[in-house]
């Protein structure tokens, strides 16, 4: 038993930006092993750069980390919170969601803070993992342990934290 679906919720951006990006996002399963993105759909995404840039949110699992999903700035720019939510096709006991920030040589858009909502049928959820920060850094994040055998587990990516930077400890 798991759950079938998943949101990421971005309510900032490290430089406080109105929008976000993502270049990779993927959910890993109660056995540690990075469940197939191909067998995924995207359920839903806020908003998504479709005019000045490919930023569609089918771009976190194209396992190319060239593109993006970069969230609407041309023409109109909608405020956070940004989300995207993906659905699995069949329920999965989830460890983690991996995030990799944009790999273009900017943080633009990167997630500051982020939730995390799971759903057993993509439409009653349930919150996970609530208002953590994330590391300013291009490197991929284990954003957060959500579900083991269908146990919440809360516990956040370890931070070490200098007066100079923030780093992730533990990046993969």
């Amino acid at each position: 038993m798991g759950d079938r679906c998943v949101r990421l919720r971005a309510p900032s951006e490290v430089n406080g930006n109105p929008w976000t990006s993502a270049a990779e996002i993927r959910s890993v399963g109660g056995d540690g092993i990075v469940l197939d993105p191909t067998e995924w759909d995207i359920f839903s995404v806020s908003s998504e750069e479709l005019s000045a840039e490919d930023g569609a949110a089918a771009n976190t699992i194209d396992a190319d980390p060239v593109t993006l999903w970069h969230t609407q700035y041309a023409g109109a720019t909608p405020s956070h919170p940004h989300e995207i939510s993906f659905d699995f096709g069949t329920a999965s006991a989830l460890q983690a969601i991996r995030y990799l920030p944009r790999q273009t040589g900017s943080i633009n858009g990167t997630i500051a803070d982020y939730e995390i909502e799971a759903s057993t049928d993509c439409v009653n959820w349930r919150d996970v993992d609530s208002r953590m920060r994330l590391a300013r850094t291009l490197r991929c994040q284990g954003v957060c342990p959500i579900l083991l055998l269908s146990v919440a587990l809360r516990f956040a990516l370890t931070l070490a934290v200098n007066p100079e930077r923030i780093q992730a400890l533990g990046d993969t």
